[in-house]
C-alpha cells in the first residue's frame, strides 16, 4: 500500500494463480496474478514502481517464477505501466492483453 500525506494513493496485490481454475485464462503452478491501483491523479509519480519493487521481492520470498498482468485494452495508462515494469505481451483477447514477468529473465 502506498500511503501520502496520510491518504492511501495506492496499492498492489499479488495473489498465486490456482492451476485448477476453470476455463479461458488458466495459468500454471509457480505462477501468480498481479494488479495494482493508483488514485486518479497520482499517476505518473513513481507510485507504482515503488509497489512493484516492493511486490518483486514478495514475490521471490514466495517462490513465484513468474507474473501475469491482464489489463483491459482501454487502459492505456495500465498497458503502459505494466510494459514500463518490464512486462511483455504473450497472449490477447478481444477485450484484454496479457503480459507476464518472469522472473528468471527480467527481474
Amino acid at each position: 500500500m502506498a500511503v501520502r500525506a496520510g491518504q492511501v494513493v495506492g496499492f498492489q496485490s499479488l495473489e498465486r494463480a490456482d492451476p485448477d481454475w476453470p476455463g479461458e485464462g488458466k495459468l500454471p503452478d509457480g505462477w501468480a496474478i498481479i494488479a495494482t491501483f493508483v488514485a486518479q491523479g497520482q499517476q505518473g509519480l513513481g507510485i507504482g514502481g515503488s509497489l512493484f519493487a516492493t511486490t518483486k521481492v514478495a514475490a521471490r520470498a514466495a517462490g513465484i517464477g513468474h507474473i501475469d498482468a491482464t489489463i483491459r485494452r482501454e487502459n492505456a495508462g495500465g498497458l503502459r505501466y505494466y510494459s514500463a515494469m518490464g512486462f511483455r505481451d504473450y497472449r490477447e483477447t478481444a477485450d484484454t492483453i496479457s503480459k507476464r514477468i518472469d522472473f528468471n529473465k527480467s527481474i
